[in-house]
């Protein structure tokens, strides 16, 4: 006489597979959330990496290096790299030459320290340029240009104003530092004295705010290759009550190539003068943000725990 073997009945495979599925609902967010506190602490990391880098530069050239040293020209993201261990990338890029005359493969070389792990992978590449000049990587920190309180003629030209407050900036001269289209000098650039409002309480680089549609577009959307001194935007931004960190993902111009902002939720991460990184709530009072924007301004700030 055979042995019968008893299967499930189909209510009890019903069961088990509702388990397993309130299971998998249970631990999914678990597990997401787990991985953006993974990519919100290398995104502290990467600008933990570029306020020391900042400092090593600071004591070797004893200042700060510029955003850009003259239209068109390379940004600060190049200035760093020696101090970045990126000096084989550095060796193929020349300060000296704006930027359309740059190698275009050392252009598109990726570079994970300056990408946050929240938006894109470091591989990726703008889609256009503006002027036909060529393609290169895209990255997602900027430098603090200074603060805006009122539309009182100071506009957001990123330096090239005498009424420029902030950290990375160009300065405007009157003396041209190209000639024959080479650079032969930096144009305007600050030191460690010269933010009188203390390390600790002045912002030097935070993520920019981008719109995630409009990825690696520059010109008014803000991205493109982070080298290209001739978009401003890529490079520097700014902060105050006109021009409050991006409270959302997809922000529109202005704000994509002038304000700080961040893919993390209801935070921006910034490096300060000291070195330390703080992730500074998007619902700040935008008044003392504009404060810690102004390297000079005299006003004590506690930022926000």
């Amino acid at each position: 006489m055979q042995k019968q073997t008893r299967g499930f009945t189909l209510v009890e495979l019903l069961v088990v597979i509702a388990i397993i599925g309130i299971l998998i609902g249970l631990l999914l967010p678990a597990v997401q959330m787990a991985r953006n506190s993974a990519r919100r602490t290398q995104c502290s990391n990467n600008l933990r990496q570029m306020g020391l880098a900042i400092h090593n530069f600071h004591d070797t050239k004893n200042f700060i290096p510029p955003s850009r040293p003259a239209d068109g020209f390379l940004t600060w993201h190049v200035f760093l790299m020696p101090f970045l261990e990126l000096n084989n990338l550095e060796d193929r890029l020349n300060w000296q030459l704006p930027y359309y005359q740059q190698d275009p493969e050392a252009l598109q070389t990726g570079v994970p320290v300056y990408v946050c792990p929240s938006r894109r992978s470091s591989g990726d590449v703008s889609s256009f340029e503006m002027q036909n000049q060529p393609v290169g990587i895209c990255g997602d920190y900027a430098g603090n240009a200074g603060s805006v309180f009122e539309n009182n003629g100071y506009t957001i030209n990123f330096g090239f104003n005498t009424k420029t407050n902030g950290v990375f900036n160009s300065g405007y001269t009157t003396q041209n530092p190209v000639v024959d289209g080479v650079l032969t000098k930096y144009r305007g650039r600050y030191n460690f004295a010269s933010i009188r409002d203390g390390l600790s309480n002045t912002l030097f680089v935070g993520e920019k705010a981008l719109n995630m549609q409009k990825m690696n577009e520059p010109g008014g959307l803000g991205d493109g290759c982070m080298y290209n001194g001739d978009e401003p935007g890529v490079a520097m931004r700014v902060g105050g009550p006109l021009f409050g960190i991006a409270k959302n993902k997809t922000p529109q111009p202005p704000q994509t190539w002038t304000v700080f902002g961040s893919f993390h939720p209801l935070i921006c991460n910034f490096t300060l003068g000291d070195g330390s990184v703080k992730p500074i709530p998007n619902s700040i009072d935008d008044r003392v943000y504009g404060y810690l924007c102004d390297r000079d301004d005299g006003e004590a700030v506690n930022l926000p725990e």
